[in-house]
């Protein structure tokens, strides 16, 4: 009977051909692997780990340079506004719960703080995104939020009436509202605020290309929500409000037309030389 002499090294090659064993998966650490690793964990809604693996990608230089500080900007910009939102919520919670408003104003401070920490992220990614790419379109390499809709979660109206939820029921609430605020990032970027259908059309089929006057007033209300933050009522921090001002005050140079903006940096300019600024 015949041997069959063929090399082992051939026939480990042909053995990886055939069972894709040997496929070239992204190093760990490397670039493909935390752009994998934020369009896996932006499908499921973990716009968390989204934000810190765009974070690593920002650092380092590869193919994926131009496309990730404007979608780290959304998922940044739609944290901020769910979560100083639900602050706000747990707020009106604790003035409806006179005889027992402890838990919201507890949750209410833990909502805000954690508002206000990825408020500085955000103003920090905001002003690299000016520093590398000062001018031209925003490229939005990325489907539309794939979990979630425009619509407060329902039990919302009972936070605001003064209802006490578990902490467990309270984490999969906290959960739909930033799945809510990411989605309405998204729709505002694309100059389709609150119009969910049509942000959905327009990011049909990524990547796509949007002017950047439209993106900065986009990116302008997550800049809004971010300086309210830090106003005498919440904060109390004029210098970081003051900063979020002048960001606004240049997007609408840019768009002076945008909806909003003026009552904004009105509004901001007001509590600044209230403040002294």
């Amino acid at each position: 009977m015949a041997r069959n002499n063929i090399p082992l090294g051939i026939l480990a090659a042909a053995i990886c051909l055939l069972t894709l064993s040997c496929s070239t998966a992204p190093s760990p650490g490397s670039a493909p692997f935390h752009w994998d690793a934020a369009k896996e964990t932006f499908l499921s809604g973990d716009y968390r780990k989204t934000s810190e693996n765009l974070e690593k990608l920002a650092g380092m230089k590869s193919e994926f340079n131009g496309r990730i500080r404007p979608w780290r900007l959304i998922v940044l910009s739609g944290m901020v506004q769910a979560n100083a939102e639900f602050a706000d919520q747990f707020e009106q919670g604790a003035r409806a719960n006179k005889a027992n408003p402890t838990p919201f104003r507890r949750e209410m401070d833990e909502s805000r703080a954690l508002a206000a920490r990825l408020a500085l992220t955000f103003g920090e990614a905001y002003a690299e995104f000016q520093r590398v790419q000062p001018e031209g379109a925003a490229t939005l390499d990325f489907p539309f939020p794939a979990r979630g809709n425009l619509s407060l979660p329902s039990q919302i109206a009972r936070i605001t009436a003064g209802s006490v939820y578990s902490s467990q029921e309270l984490e999969v609430v906290r959960s739909a509202m930033i799945q809510r605020g990411v989605i309405q990032a998204a729709c505002q970027a694309v100059g389709a605020t609150d119009d969910m259908a049509r942000a959905r059309e327009l990011f049909k089929s990524p990547p796509i290309q949007i002017e950047r006057p439209t993106f900065e007033a986009g990116i302008a209300h997550g800049l809004y929500a971010a300086a309210t933050l830090f106003g005498r009522d919440k904060r109390a921090r004029p210098e970081q409000q003051k900063f979020f001002h002048d960001q606004l005050v240049n997007i609408a140079k840019l768009n002076p037309s945008a909806p909003k903006l003026k009552d904004w940096i009105s509004s901001l300019a007001m509590e600044l030389k209230a403040a002294g600024m």
